[in-house]
């Protein structure tokens, strides 16, 4: 439902009448059968359940960072009043292309792609909405809900802004560890001490051909070792730190039938970097993939199809 439904001479006079007396001007509704009522997001302070889930199939993180894109009041066909309530991707893009804006209005010198790393590694990590003791795959929210306030006061850059583990070799010992490394670049003029974490987030599997409830989330998590747990870098220089992401090892006892028998099971978590108070992220995804299993699928379903 609308929270209020104006007409376009309703919203001239009231944006006049407010003009005069911005301060003082106040709105009263002349009946008690009074329709307009807030809206509750349908997964309030989550990801939506029908925002999109990656990766692409190179393994690199879809989408990116997340945005407010539920139930928001929008601008709509004057024909329908214009205004209304709708979800979706055409909320959360214009959502994210005023944050970009905002900062470089504020960071005028930062380029295209540092304002992009400021905005992906700022943002807040989301917990699954059916289970908020699970981090959201990071395949389904990225980097996380993008929080401009940490991108405008963070003087830190951290490149690349993703990692991706890649695919899962031995299937007999499991033993799969990806050496993978980024960047921090202190944008300040005095030293700063950065201190490694690692945040997990779920196991799910994306099966792009189904409905995206069909992508459930499982509390398997890689993990991530560092050879340093911390670094100190002098103002306007940077450094390359190193990571070893460690893959999940399946378990039949523990993970039970749903999650051992995922088809295409994808690990993913989140490298924590902190300075202070300023906290950053780098999510990354990796994928136990047993091919066997997804050739064997790939052939029932093209005896399906064509039986």
């Amino acid at each position: 439902m609308e929270p209020i439904s104006l007409t376009v001479q309703d919203s001239k006079t009231l944006l006049s009448s407010f003009g005069k007396k911005p301060f003082q001007y106040k709105i009263s509704l002349s009946t008690t059968d009074i329709a307009a009522k807030s809206v509750t997001a349908s997964t309030p302070g989550t990801m939506s359940n029908f925002s999109s889930i990656g990766p692409t199939f190179q393994l690199n993180l879809k989408p990116q960072l997340s945005a407010p894109g539920g139930n928001i009041l929008a601008t709509w066909p004057l024909t329908y009043d214009g205004y209304t309530i709708i979800s979706g991707t055409s909320m959360a893009t214009p959502y994210m292309s005023g944050a970009y804006a905002l900062i470089k209005s504020q960071k005028p010198k930062l380029s295209v792609s540092q304002i992009y790393s400021l905005m992906q590694n700022t943002g807040k990590t989301l917990p699954w909405y059916y289970n908020k003791n699970i981090k959201s795959s990071a395949v389904h929210q990225g980097a996380g809900l993008l929080n401009v306030q940490n991108a405008l006061a963070y003087e830190s850059l951290i490149t690349p802004t993703q990692l991706s583990a890649g695919l899962a070799k031995d299937y007999t010992t499991w033993n799969n560890t990806a050496r993978l490394n980024f960047t921090i670049t202190n944008l300040s003029s005095r030293s700063k001490t950065y201190k490694f974490s690692h945040t997990p987030a779920a196991l799910m599997q994306n099966l792009w051909w189904q409905e995206e409830t069909y992508n459930n989330m499982y509390p398997f998590y890689g993990s991530a070792k560092f050879p340093a747990s911390e670094v100190t870098i002098p103002g306007g220089q940077n450094k390359l730190v190193f990571v070893d992401i460690v893959a999940p090892v399946p378990d039949p006892v523990t993970w039970g039938d749903d999650a051992i028998n995922l088809l295409l099971p994808m690990y993913t978590g989140f490298v924590t970097v902190t300075n202070n108070n300023d906290i950053f992220t780098i999510p990354y995804v990796g994928e136990l993939w047993d091919e066997s299993k997804l050739f064997l699928a790939l052939g029932e379903c093209f005896l399906i199809t064509h039986r």
